[in-house]
């Protein structure tokens, strides 16, 4: 290797390494807020009780537009905290019991979302015999109702439950209520080629470091 192309090593190799870099951090930026906008927003759990109960919770809008709400079954008692970001695949209770479940309800459900500035946008009322009746996806959940929201990551906005009782019983399996964004992506695709990205500069990364410790010590 002549001389000239020694001396380019190290500048290329920092430029590699630096590009590499960025470009990694954005790739793994974009993932995260992609993985975000796909994610469940704030499951909570239906406040199953002998009398009437209410529950919110807050929650931070990550994309504008319209977002589902959908009832679905919860962990198995004792497998997680309930409520909250644990409550996921619903498959520790089985589709049927689930099902059966539905139309066995005799209380009601009032769902509410609510802006920051606590103006409610929806209110929707799931009684006897409404559960059973609601679409159904391919993961088993109820689609109850959607609603729009704006592009406000700044401020939280309130998701409310209330569970007023009819005769004395509860599910076999909890139940929990849940909004989910606007799905622009498909995310398992998406998340995909993004590895693939990120790979690509880590590779990117790597040679440049060789790069410039082969010009450091071409210069030495």
């Amino acid at each position: 290797m002549d001389g000239k192309r020694l001396r380019l090593l190290l500048p290329v190799g920092i430029i590699c390494l630096v590009g590499g870099t960025i470009g990694a951090g954005l790739t793994y930026r974009s993932m995260r807020t992609e993985n975000l906008v796909h994610a469940r927003t704030e499951d909570l759990a239906v406040p199953f009780a002998d009398s009437a109960v209410s529950v919110s919770a807050r929650f931070q809008p990550y994309a504008a537009g319209l977002h589902l709400i959908y009832l679905a079954s919860g962990p198995a008692p004792g497998t997680g905290s309930g409520a909250g970001r644990n409550a996921r695949s619903g498959r520790d209770c089985p589709d049927e019991t689930f099902s059966r479940d539905l139309t066995l309800l005799d209380g009601i459900i009032d769902i509410t979302v609510a802006d920051a500035g606590a103006q409610v946008l929806l209110s929707r009322s799931v009684g006897p015999g409404d559960a059973a009746q609601f679409p159904r996806d391919r993961n088993g959940w109820v689609l109850v109702d959607s609603v729009m929201i704006p592009a406000t990551r700044d401020s939280a906005w309130t998701l409310g439950l209330s569970y007023c009782p009819g005769t004395s019983g509860t599910p076999s399996c909890p139940w929990v209520v849940f909004l989910l964004p606007p799905q622009e992506l498909e995310i398992g695709g998406f998340l995909g080629d993004r590895v693939k990205l990120l790979l690509s500069f880590g590779g990117l990364m790597v040679a440049g470091f060789f790069l410039i410790v082969t010009g450091g010590r071409q210069r030495k």
